[in-house]
């Protein structure tokens, strides 16, 4: 089966495709807003989790920054792995994406020292995320139904 590869999802930067990024760039649910927010990942004293986000508002090209520091759900946070799904949306830790060439519920995971693909019986897959076969259908969160 030939699989046809998108070039335009190639070409797209995915905000945490950097290495660098990849290594703190994290998100988590808000419950008070009802959205996701992104950044970096702090742990409160009370064993609460903070994303914090500093964000450049300006429209001028003076620095204009503005913080966003907001508590979210422990259960919801996941790291950015540093790769993208055929659509180009980043795939974090707790996605649930299929193969598009058959379709298999896998969840992704952050296990020992990397991330992985877990099927839905448990099983663990070492795989090389590739972009062009992958596709981000939900989250363990939001969407524990699909599992």
């Amino acid at each position: 089966m030939k699989i046809e590869t998108d070039k335009s999802v190639q070409d797209k930067n995915a905000t945490c495709d950097n290495a660098v990024l990849s290594s703190r760039l994290f998100r988590g649910f808000s419950i008070k807003h009802n959205n996701w927010i992104y950044g970096d990942l702090i742990h409160t004293p009370e064993k609460r989790m903070r994303i914090i986000n500093y964000t450049d508002i300006s429209s001028d090209g003076v620095d204009n920054f503005i913080t966003i520091n907001e508590m979210v759900e422990s259960k919801s946070v996941g790291q950015c792995t540093g790769v993208f799904d055929r659509n180009a949306d980043d795939i974090y830790e707790g996605d649930i994406v299929v193969f598009s060439e058959n379709s298999k519920i896998h969840i992704v995971k952050y296990i020992n020292t990397g991330f992985v693909l877990t099927a839905s019986n448990g099983n663990i897959m070492v795989y090389n995320f590739n972009p062009n076969i992958l596709k981000i259908i939900g989250n363990v969160f939001q969407n524990p139904e699909l599992l």
